[in-house]
């Protein structure tokens, strides 16, 4: 029996280097080579499609082009051109003198921005000029020349004694005295 086991070899006894070359895959690895193969030969297929197809979509809208018909089409043609042309041209026009129009508002708003800080920054000079010379204006040194009183010195600056007491907190007919040679408020 040992003779026919060596002839007739049991297949789990055998190993795979013993196989033939051309049944080296099993089935799986034999499909998934098929798919692969399919997959490649399909996308390669697919691209031929479009760039086949490129040339005949240029050509067919060639075809439909109204430019290449008769001489009645090319006549609509030509009116739908000028047609065209007028719109676009009022279309510029449009945009031209929306665009003129937005940077006159533009820069009338810009003067108006600028005349009103201009008017601003006047008045607003005017003010401290105004409060600059008030300030010089309502105030006086209290200088007497030799027998002058209170009473005469307010005459010369056209306010009373009294009024110069509302303005001075503090002062009064009994010390005014002690303001002599000092800045006093008179308006």
């Amino acid at each position: 029996m040992d003779n026919q086991d060596k002839n007739n070899p049991k297949p789990w006894d055998a190993s795979f280097s013993d196989d033939d070359p051309v049944r080296k895959y099993s089935r799986s690895a034999n499909r998934k080579r098929t798919q692969r193969v399919s997959l490649v030969v399909g996308v390669l297929v697919t691209i031929i499609l479009l760039l086949a197809f490129v040339p005949v979509y240029n050509y067919l809208q060639e075809l439909n082009k109204p430019a290449d018909a008769t001489a009645v089409s090319s006549l609509a043609v030509d009116k739908t051109t000028t047609s065209e042309s007028k719109v676009e041209t009022k279309t510029k026009a449009q945009k031209k003198a929306a665009a003129k129009k937005a940077a006159a508002a533009k820069q009338a708003s810009a003067a108006k921005a600028s005349s009103q800080a201009a008017a601003e920054a006047k008045s607003k000079s005017e003010a401290a000029a105004k409060s600059s010379s008030e300030a010089a204006q309502n105030t006086a040194k209290l200088e007497l020349s030799n027998g002058q009183m209170l009473f005469s010195w307010s005459k010369a600056h056209n306010t009373t004694p009294e009024a110069i007491y509302a303005l001075n907190p503090g002062m009064n007919a009994d010390n005014w005295s002690t303001y002599i040679g000092k800045e006093i408020k008179i308006k």
